[in-house]
């Protein structure tokens, strides 16, 4: 079973209980220095809220690594470069 806290500065950790010869401790685990046990779905959330963070910033980055890619495409074709060597160049995929 998994236990959640809130340390001091906002960040949510899991714990899990200890295991031992295949027996699970009756123990809940420690909490970290300053932390707080929340409830499960308080920190089930918190990490769904963070996982889509992280997406959204993957996201983020994709899009500007296309865009940067198109430029570079761009610049190619202008130069006179074939469609296929622009592609080449800058790994951008016209649709």
């Amino acid at each position: 079973m998994d236990h959640y806290f809130r340390r001091p500065d906002g960040q949510v950790v899991r714990r899990s209980r200890a295991v031992a010869d295949g027996e699970i401790s009756e123990r809940p685990p420690p909490a970290p220095a300053g932390a707080v046990e929340i409830s499960a779905e308080e920190g089930i959330a918190a990490f769904a809220a963070a996982a889509e963070g992280v997406e959204q910033v993957r996201s983020a980055d994709r899009a500007a690594a296309n865009e940067a890619r198109c430029g570079v495409y761009d610049e190619a074709i202008d130069l006179g470069f074939s469609e296929a060597a622009a592609s080449a160049i800058s790994g951008y995929r016209p649709a």
